[in-house]
């Protein structure tokens, strides 16, 4: 069959099609205080922190029951900062009198501490990055990237020149993104570690950044600084050495600041912009809270994580509750093939492309194949709406 063109009149299409929520929110719950999300794995594991007693901040695992895992003793606080694939809870503890932070990872039911630092990222086989404190000669205590791996924890090396850095992801090759600050910059910059050498991603025409997150296309995500000194969130892509081929600017809800804060292995991008979420596709930055039921009463603050089945965690508000966690899980939307969130005569448009193309956009009849037979397939989901 030739290729389709757009002239095809869409005749069996409804009149109109009201746009569907694209996700369903999923509040929590909490333990009488206010509650984040911070992470979700494969599994659909979400962990994050939760205060109790007014004043005690507890970590806590989610799936599909709230489980809060209570710090060390003599700690008092405790605050998860990633799930591990395995579903473990990873964070850290400390106490008000005390702010040096030990490593904790918790099963549900044994919490251990693998020693004195802050994990921010993990990869598949278990392996933790973060940051770690470290002593100088003079007394001073500065804070560095760091890496534990098979029981032993690693300083990672800083830019020439430079003073402090940080950690805070690392993708199944060992990869490590974070911030680093450059000789003489009173600001941290974007920054690569590859065998433990240390790389300047640079920003985007400004002073200062950081990388928060990379997949295993070697995709980096984060926040730098523009010309104009406002903080934007980006996506750089790497070559096999580690070099940025490109910067994107993901731009901004609100005209002003964007934060990324997560990528996903289809490169899929949630974070923050103008205090609401936004996820990043298609080449356009989405405000979440377009996507979901406005009748919930949700406000949709700060997406932290986003796994690769596309669920979505993060905090926002519902009236009563100025801190709430969220899971937000993708509903069934097959005929949104240009991924906007809503359903329009653009989207066949964008079908032919995919059709054309033989992309995955193409089989909508879920068969593993790109066949004429699509064609039907994608009016009768259009007419169908989400789900």
């Amino acid at each position: 069959m030739k290729g389709l063109t757009t002239g095809i009149v869409l005749c069996t299409l409804s009149a109109s099609v009201s746009a569907q929520p694209e996700y369903t929110v999923v509040d929590l719950g909490s333990f009488g205080g206010d509650i984040a999300a911070v992470d979700i794995n494969d599994a659909g594991v979400v962990v994050g922190w939760g205060v109790v007693n007014r004043f005690d901040y507890q970590m806590f695992r989610y799936d599909g029951v709230l489980t809060a895992i209570a710090p060390l003793q003599p700690q008092t606080q405790a605050q998860a900062t990633l799930a591990s694939v395995d579903g473990s809870v990873v964070g850290a503890g400390y106490s008000m009198t005390d702010l040096d932070r030990d490593a904790l990872v918790s099963d549900g039911v044994n919490t251990v501490s693998p020693g004195m630092f802050t994990p921010t990222g993990s990869d598949s086989s278990g392996r933790l990055v973060g940051i770690t404190p470290v002593t100088l000669a003079n007394g001073f205590v500065i804070e560095h990237a760091c890496e534990y791996s098979d029981g032993t924890l690693s300083v990672l090396p800083l830019l020439p020149g430079g003073a402090d850095s940080a950690a805070f992801d690392t993708d199944d090759s060992g990869w490590i993104v974070g911030g680093a600050f450059p000789a003489g910059a009173l600001k941290p910059t974007p920054a690569l570690w590859v065998a433990q050498t240390p790389t300047n991603l640079g920003t985007l025409g400004g002073t200062g950044g950081q990388a928060h997150a990379i997949n295993n296309a070697r995709q980096v995500v984060g926040w730098a600084n523009t010309a104009a000194g406002q903080p934007h969130a980006f996506r750089y892509n790497l070559s096999g050495s580690g070099a940025v081929t490109s910067r994107t600017d993901l731009g901004t809800l609100d005209g002003k600041a964007s934060h990324a804060r997560d990528i996903n292995d289809a490169g899929e991008v949630v974070g923050t912009s103008g205090s609401h979420a936004f996820i990043y596709r298609s080449g356009q930055m989405i405000d979440l809270n377009s996507l979901i039921d406005p009748a919930s009463g949700w406000v949709l603050v700060d997406a932290k994580a986003i796994n690769n089945a596309g669920q979505i965690v993060g905090h926002g508000s519902i009236p009563g509750h100025p801190l709430r966690a969220f899971l937000l899980e993708p509903g069934v939307c097959l005929a949104d093939t240009n991924g906007d969130g809503v359903l329009s005569p653009a989207d066949f448009s964008a079908w032919v492309v995919a059709f054309n193309n033989a992309a995955p956009a193409c089989d909508q009849n879920g068969d593993g194949n790109c066949t004429p037979a699509d064609f039907s397939a994608w009016i009768a989901n259009y007419n169908a709406g989400c789900q």
